[in-house]
């Protein structure tokens, strides 16, 4: 992260137990706010990552979330407007949302591949933070593509919603490409190659199947 990121670390209760410096400008929040509920110092904003931190701590799984000064949106030390990754999807998604004028306005964009994260694919959703009238920032979180899954696989449970012995739902972008996992790769990683290979897969697309472990964008 760089340090102008504000970084709220909380316990399991959703209790504040630190901030750095970037939290106290960012959230309106002072020394004064550790030992104090996070849900009960959100008064500077629409408090909009509330339900998300909740799910992460109680899930055990970490959401990326990003908070972008809309003149100078820096991630990692790079510029969204004109740095390596001004043309991923996350550059695309807090330009959008960095266009609006309404404080309703979300932005979802589809999943790419991204380069920060080895070109595995991911998916953001933006909207801008107004404080009254003034923009004061852009807030994006990266979709979980874990809970995605979960969702059109019934968390590997196929059988008990009525899906048989070989019955799947998947996802398939505008591309024709897929945006989910494929049940036969879950279950059975070598038949699934075997199956591709036998079908015409070109050995190349094989390859990053079997290094990723995921169908996604293929």
């Amino acid at each position: 992260m760089s340090v102008k990121d504000s970084i709220i670390t909380v316990d399991k209760d959703m209790v504040v137990i630190e901030i750095n410096e970037a939290a106290k400008s960012i959230c309106n929040l002072s020394r004064d706010s550790i030992e104090k509920p996070f849900e009960s110092l959100l008064t500077h904003c629409e408090g909009r990552c509330i339900d998300v931190l909740s799910e992460t701590v109680n899930r055990k799984k970490p959401v990326e979330i990003y908070y972008l000064e809309p003149a100078n949106p820096i991630l990692d030390g790079t510029s969204l407007i004109d740095g390596p990754c001004a043309d991923t999807n996350l550059g695309k998604v807090f330009r959008e949302a960095n266009k609006s004028t309404s404080p309703d306005f979300v932005k979802l964009v589809d999943f790419e591949s991204y380069s920060p994260s080895y070109d595995s694919a991911a998916s953001f959703i933006a909207s801008p933070i107004f404080d009254d009238q003034r923009k004061v920032g852009i807030l994006i979180f990266q979709m979980p593509i874990d809970r995605v899954n979960m969702v059109m696989t019934n968390n590997h449970k196929w059988k008990v919603c009525g899906l048989g012995e070989s019955g799947e739902t998947y996802i398939i972008g505008s591309d024709y490409k897929m945006r989910s996992q494929s049940r036969f790769l879950i279950e059975d990683k070598e038949g699934y190659h075997a199956l591709m290979a036998g079908l015409g897969m070109e050995e190349s697309t094989l390859n990053v199947i079997e290094s990723k472990d995921s169908t996604i964008l293929l």
